[in-house]
């Protein structure tokens, strides 16, 4: 059985606007751009997220304010679980915050008994805003990424070979102020 092409759009969320982001005939991409109304941010997206996505698209948000990226070294042996429960233990010495953290981790290279770590992280309650923010709307809700995890997924698809020792990814933002090095 045939199935249609999953609908999908973005939301890139800034410090101070958010700007939503999907595919049109499938060559071209339209964007616009979001401001805080007087209950917020994600309130506004909410808000504008019918008269700019079909519905039942499914929505990807990507944070890049309030989101982080770090490489961590850990023991070669180390598990998944047993390094997120490290990192919720450690934030304080390892991200400058005692808020409460979600994690991913990308298994990024080995060196030795060690191994680096891609960390990506938001807070917990941006998380659960955005998932607040989107319930109750004719839309799915997608990932909940940051930017830098974004930037990687995009030189992934495009890179034609293994990534190498010396690659270098730089971004810079749409709003121009914001530059991304990996």
């Amino acid at each position: 059985m045939w199935q249609t092409p999953q609908r999908e759009g973005f939301v890139e969320l800034e410090q101070n606007f958010a700007r939503l982001l999907r595919n049109k005939g499938g060559t071209t991409w339209v964007s616009k751009i979001v401001n805080p109304n007087e209950s917020g941010l994600l309130q506004a997206v909410a808000k504008e997220l019918p008269e700019f996505f079909e519905k039942g698209t499914l929505i990807n948000f990507i944070c890049t304010e309030s989101g982080g990226f770090q490489l961590v070294d850990f023991p070669k042996d180390l598990k998944k679980t047993d390094i997120i429960n490290n990192l919720k233990l450690n934030k304080k010495e390892l991200f400058n915050t005692k808020t409460d953290l979600t994690f991913n981790v990308y298994d990024h290279s080995f060196e030795a008994d060690t191994k680096k770590v891609a960390v990506s992280f938001l807070p917990t309650s941006v998380i659960e805003d955005i998932t607040q923010a989107i319930a109750g709307t004719d839309f799915k809700l997608g990932k909940i990424t940051t930017g830098p995890v974004t930037l990687m997924g995009a030189f992934a698809r495009i890179c034609t070979q293994e990534p190498g020792v010396t690659d270098l990814i730089i971004q810079v933002g749409y709003s121009r102020v914001h530059l991304i090095a990996i």
